[in-house]
């Protein structure tokens, strides 16, 4: 089945291609070659507004919230608390959890 957004497939393959301190913005960046803006997967413009306004304003920010809850339940429950939607965070292909969780196994292999 396609996608309704064939651009959210590859989201999580640019994410995880690109060093996380070379995201600036949750907005999207342009990046090597990548014909759109790299994303924080499942983080759209409403979502980054939510995350700006709880002082969460970069992709590496994000990822030490998510490393200093270390409880992935409370972490979904922090984020949809703050206005960001459920599915999205935990879509098991391209949700904003599941491409943290793999640029943690990116970054600390083993």
């Amino acid at each position: 089945m396609a996608s309704k957004h064939p651009n959210r497939a590859g989201t999580l393959v640019s994410f995880m291609s690109v060093s996380i301190e070379c995201l600036p913005h949750f907005r999207g960046v342009v990046w090597g070659g990548f014909e759109k803006p790299i994303r924080v997967p499942g983080i759209g413009d409403v979502a980054a507004d939510a995350l700006e306004n709880a002082g969460i304003n970069t992709p590496l920010q994000l990822l030490g919230k998510y490393l200093s809850i270390a409880d992935e339940e409370f972490f979904v429950s922090w984020l949809v608390s703050i206005g960001l939607t459920e599915w999205r965070i935990r879509d098991p292909e391209k949700g904003t959890l599941v491409a943290l969780r793999s640029k943690c196994e990116q970054l600390f292999p083993g």
